[in-house]
């Protein structure tokens, strides 16, 4: 198992922070440009993939996408070389099932299309609305992603 397996995507990691979400977490997305010597790449030019941004004079910019660790002496940071494009909370499943309603659970059903599903249903201490649905589950890839999912259409609902 890799600290992508149990933390949020990027993409929805993006629309955590756009809905809110405290960008306070064990880990992080982190997108960063970095500028290199063209002189100290051999061949420089048949080097570059889809992660080459720009040439500038005699510097290559390389746009670079990681997670890191909230205490990881190697994450990027601001400077001469280095552009931080976004930065973006990348919660696990333990941190996402501590801002969800109890009343919100994940698990792996045995026979599904969906290797995680969430599942919330409305009981006593939720805020409820008549017109509102009173359950609904959530499938996905991972379950940080069900549960990111989860939390951001309560929270859009207005039922966090």
């Amino acid at each position: 198992m890799t600290i992508k397996d149990i933390t949020t995507s990027l993409e929805l990691a993006k629309q955590l922070k756009e809905a809110g979400y405290p960008q306070e977490s064990l880990f992080y997305w982190v997108v960063s440009e970095s500028k290199h010597l063209k002189s100290s790449f051999h061949n420089w030019k048949k080097q570059l993939n889809e992660d080459y941004l720009r040439e500038s004079g005699k510097w290559i910019w390389y746009k670079t996408t990681k997670i890191y660790t909230n205490f990881d002496e190697n994450i990027p940071v601001q400077g001469d070389r280095c552009n931080i494009i976004g930065k973006y909370s990348a919660p696990t499943c333990a941190e996402l099932g501590e801002v969800l309603p109890k009343v919100c659970y994940s698990f792996k059903p045995l026979n599904s299309t969906k290797p995680w599903i969430c599942y919330w249903q409305v009981e006593g201490g939720i805020k409820y609305k008549p017109h509102q649905l009173k359950r609904l589950s959530i499938g996905g890839t991972s379950e940080a992603n069900v549960r990111t999912k989860m939390y951001l259409y309560l929270k859009k609902e207005d039922l966090l």
